[in-house]
């Protein structure tokens, strides 16, 4: 799972900005940067997310079969392919030490 390894480098990130600038007074602008840019990407994740959820749940009143599979080609696809995107983007800024890994 992506999210949960993206919300904990998102923290300890800002955790760092926070306790540097309490300690040093001034912001680091590499990990304030890189804080700025994770959290973009965990936007766009979740509204990667909602979008593709929205077209799993779409209700048709049509039986055709082709009009599904015209759906799924048309709509779910692209989908797929934007929540693909930005979880790659993700994969190449989040710590290996934060990233999932199944037992």
């Amino acid at each position: 799972m992506i999210l949960p390894a993206c919300i904990k480098y998102q923290t300890e990130l800002a955790e760092n900005v926070a306790n540097l600038k309490a300690a040093t007074g001034m912001v680091p602008e590499f990990t304030s940067s890189r804080l700025n840019e994770v959290s973009q990407h965990i936007e766009c994740l979740g509204k990667a997310m909602a979008s593709l959820k929205s077209k799993i749940d779409h209700k048709s009143d049509s039986e055709d079969p082709k009009a599904h599979a015209r759906f799924a080609a048309d709509e779910m696809r692209p989908a797929m392919k934007d929540l693909r995107d930005v979880v790659d983007a993700l994969e190449q800024i989040v710590s290996d030490q934060c990233q999932y890994i199944s037992p």
